[in-house]
């Protein structure tokens, strides 16, 4: 509707927005106003660590942050016998499985553990025979299964190549490098106790990006000791275990259904990171982004165990500490963490864009990018434009095979031979061709230079 630079922000933005306002409605119908305000302030803060640059950001693992929170108060009321809640859970747990494969384990974990805490509930107030899911509730959440998986299965059985289901199971089946109990411990720590006056450095610090040494070898990973993380799991632990007892004291219901919710999405979630193979450029944060929403939810459901009642008669000491906490995160802010660490090349590939009008009816392009480093901006700038521009390309190398689908996989025909390079040898003559675009954040007059240096290197006058 709006382009896709802008159309693009906008959907990020409306996914959010749902997904606030799914925490705000189902929070609301388990414990009033008091729930909704408390689970907002958790999701502002959430919002506050992301920075406003991550909250219209594309990439999977950002955009399934807010989502994650909603899952987790639709959990809750699957727990609490919420009739709505399962055909919601399961439309954004679709979502977050389709879009990120960390949530693999997540998602049908807290969903087995809510409907067994829905179970437990329903034999504790009056027998078996009362436990059951309405009719209506049932036909929705069939209707929400089959229409969000349809597209995945009809992929997997009728397309071309190796369906996406497939990679998942061989995904999660992976026989390589995993984090095992120890780091996984610590990590899962390091995220969940960062406190609040260094939670946006803890995003990025909490789980460090660090690559191998050798095959197989992670570099030393600069995360807490084992010592203090001992220290900072038992007394989260205890805390939490405070607040559970607490509201089982008062027979409180909700409450208590909401910390055995967040319990079990904790313990989910360190089995999960325990299990996770370390990724192929090393361990990164984005494996594991759901640890931040699942640990503010667990401090949420804390506040509100151990101060239901107060909460009740001052609502609006939470209300002013929810606009303290929201006036707080409006300043623009962007993380360095994905995509968004590179937003200084969004003149450079917009420069590139304007040029590739010249391979308009060339025929096929072989996109080659076997001179690229992985993971490069650069690659997917140039097929997004070619494809706006209804140029037919493809590509060989097998990852982005994977990303653009079968039918772009370069199979040997006449095409034409499109290099993608950068650095220097973008400033060299093309060898056997002709270059046909070439961007830079240097000034007019720098580049100029530069490029004459590359032709007298390219001439043999300089090496």
């Amino acid at each position: 509707l709006f382009g896709s630079a802008t159309g693009l922000v906008i959907g990020d933005a409306l996914v959010n927005v749902l997904a606030v306002t799914t925490v705000a409605v189902f929070a609301h119908r388990r414990l009033g106003r008091v729930a909704a305000v408390v689970m907002l302030i958790g999701v502002v803060y959430l919002e506050y660590i992301m920075g406003s640059e991550l909250l219209i950001d594309p990439w999977n693992p950002h955009v399934l942050m807010l989502p994650c929170f909603a899952l987790l108060v639709c959990g809750w009321g699957i727990a609490e016998g919420d009739r709505w809640a399962l055909p919601v859970f399961l439309s954004i747990g679709s979502y977050c499985v389709q879009t990120h494969l960390g949530y693999s384990y997540l998602v049908p974990g807290l969903l087995v553990a809510t409907v067994v805490l829905r179970w437990v509930r329903h034999r504790r107030m009056g027998g078996a025979a009362r436990w059951s899911f309405a009719r209506r509730e049932l036909l929705w959440s069939l209707g929400v299964v089959v229409v969000l998986w349809s597209q995945p299965l009809i992929e997997q059985f009728f397309g071309e190549g190796e369906g996406n289901l497939s990679r998942i199971l061989g995904a999660r089946g992976s026989d390589g490098l995993k984090i095992g109990a120890g780091l996984g411990l610590r990590l899962f720590t390091s995220v969940l106790t960062t406190p609040p006056w260094s939670a946006r450095a803890g995003f990025l610090r909490a789980v460090p990006n660090t690559g191998y040494v050798s095959p197989g070898v992670l570099r030393p990973i600069d995360v807490i000791g084992g010592f203090e993380t001992v220290i900072r799991f038992l007394l989260f632990v205890a805390a939490l275990g405070a607040a559970t007892w607490w509201s089982w004291r008062r027979r409180d219901r909700v409450t208590t259904l909401l910390m055995a919710t967040s319990v079990s999405a904790m313990l989910i979630a360190l089995a999960s990171v325990v299990i996770m193979p370390v990724g192929p450029i090393g361990l990164t944060a984005h494996q594991m982004r759901w640890l931040w929403p699942i640990g503010i939810f667990a401090v949420c459901g804390a506040v509100l165990a151990v101060g239901a009642v107060a909460w009740h008669r001052s609502w609006h000491a939470g209300l002013v500490a929810l606009t303290v906490v929201a006036l707080v995160a409006v300043p623009p802010y962007a993380q360095a963490a994905g995509p968004a660490d590179r937003r200084d090349t969004i003149p450079v590939v917009a420069a590139l864009d304007r040029q590739l009008g010249v391979l308009e009816g060339m025929g096929t392009i072989w996109i080659d990018t076997s001179n690229t480093p992985a993971f490069d901006n650069y690659d997917a700038a140039v097929m997004l434009e070619l494809q706006r521009r209804d140029v037919p390309f493809v590509v060989d190398e097998p990852g982005i095979v994977r990303q653009v689908g079968e039918g772009r996989r370069y199979e040997g025909p006449p095409v034409v031979h499109l290099w993608l390079v950068r650095g220097r040898a973008a400033l060299l003559p093309a060898s056997g061709g002709e270059r046909v675009a070439v961007a830079s954040t240097l000034p007019t007059d720098a580049m100029t230079e530069l490029e004459e240096l590359g032709r007298r290197i390219g001439d043999g006058e300089l090496d």
